[in-house]
């Protein structure tokens, strides 16, 4: 396996959007080091992965965000993406105009590994769905939540017109619910 061709290396050039992002996130890695020195998280490939969707995302218009969004919006989403440590290439966040505004909308995948780097006592959180005729026993724990003590269901209560709410469980370590968010 040989080095790039001629036109292969020619193909590689820096995006516009990478040319505003790089200086950014070099300035807030001096100021910050130990962004850089996280072993959990790749900065370089975060402001890479920021600067492939940047170029995708574009304003109501169509027009490419890069030219739309304030350089101040801009910076601000560089620092949250480093600070949060979120790759968009791994769906943990997606860019969004806002008028002249970018802005950082978290997803699943971002708030997930966000609660477990703040909660280093979780180890996971499971989901379910309550179907009509489901059996759920609810109980309301001493600081006020709610938690499912049991819940049955049969394969007949499945389908999606026959949903009545959902709860998440924040797993521990040790396999206990710490706590359930009910959703109706």
């Amino acid at each position: 396996m040989g080095g790039l061709t001629k036109t292969e290396n020619n193909n590689l050039q820096v995006s516009k959007e990478q040319q505003v992002l790089m200086p950014i996130a070099e300035q807030y890695i001096q100021l910050f080091p130990e962004i850089a020195n996280d072993k959990t998280f790749n900065a370089k490939q975060a402001i890479i992965s920021m600067a492939l969707k940047l170029k995708e995302t574009k304003d109501k218009a169509g027009r490419p965000a890069i030219d739309v969004c304030s350089r101040e919006s801009i910076m601000t989403v560089t620092q949250e993406v480093l600070v949060k440590k979120l790759d968009l290439m791994k769906s943990q966040a997606v860019l969004l105009v806002r008028g002249d505004k970018l802005q950082l909308q978290p997803m699943y995948f971002g708030n997930v590994k966000r609660s477990l780097e703040l909660n280093p006592f979780l180890s996971h959180f499971t989901f379910s769905i309550i179907y009509k005729d489901d059996k759920v026993d609810l109980e309301i724990g001493e600081d006020g939540g709610y938690r499912v003590k049991s819940h049955k269901t049969s394969i007949a209560n499945i389908g999606k017109d026959k949903v009545l709410a959902c709860y998440a469980n924040a797993v521990t370590k040790d396999g206990k619910v710490y706590m359930t968010e009910l959703m109706t």
